[in-house]
């Protein structure tokens, strides 16, 4: 009986996992060249999707790819609706967070640069699906 309950249990868990994974996929068409941590890529249509809580994977149909690690954001002012952020210093563009839709986003994890730099750039943001 116990088997039974645990059994039952654990298909539930593992019905609501596999629901909340597919549910965290996205594409976007980014139209620059941009960087993700180190890595560079091309401008192209890419899919992101996630391999963990906060580890989550940008490729595309070329082979390129990136794995970054993000933190949870969340707004308290607005939904948004599923979207790129990217910064943008001089000519090149950086991911620096992502949109879920609703209220809920990740920040990616990236190296630090110099607060007159930060405030120096632009941000690009950019639409995508899920």
């Amino acid at each position: 009986m116990k088997f039974c309950k645990f059994a039952i249990g654990f298909v539930l868990f593992l019905g609501a996992f596999v629901q909340a994974h597919s549910q965290t996929q996205m594409r976007i068409n980014v139209p620059f060249n941009f960087t993700v941590g180190n890595h560079s890529l091309p401008a192209g249509k890419y899919a992101v999707s996630t391999v963990s809580d906060n580890t989550w994977r940008v490729n595309n149909y070329q082979g390129n790819s990136a794995v970054l690690m993000t933190n949870p954001v969340s707004s308290r002012a607005a939904d948004h609706q599923c979207s790129f952020l990217f910064r943008k210093i001089g000519g090149e563009y950086s991911l620096v967070q992502f949109w879920l839709g609703g209220r809920s986003g990740r920040d990616v994890i990236r190296p630090k640069i110099a607060n007159t730099v930060v405030a120096q750039a632009d941000y690009v943001q950019i639409a995508a699906e899920r």
